[in-house]
């Protein structure tokens, strides 16, 4: 059985490379699915009446979006 010093570095690995994957130049839907999936496994939310600006940085960090790549992948 892992050890919790096992299983922490497990965890601290897993979110780094779900952070890379967010910060890659080629980031795709599914490195978001799965980094919203973990965070929510985690037990990680938003309290809208508390701070929220680190997600605000957050997402002024993400790159602009272009929608007609988004319709081109969801009717492939």
């Amino acid at each position: 059985m892992a050890s919790e010093e096992e299983l922490q570095g497990l965890h601290r690995l897993v979110a780094t490379k779900l952070v890379d994957q967010l910060n890659s130049d080629n980031v795709k839907a599914s490195d978001l699915a799965n980094a919203i999936k973990f965070l929510k496994d985690q037990g990680i939310t938003l309290d809208k009446n508390g701070d929220t600006s680190a997600i605000g940085e957050m997402i002024k960090s993400l790159p602009e979006i272009d929608m007609s790549k988004v319709k081109s992948y969801i009717s492939a």
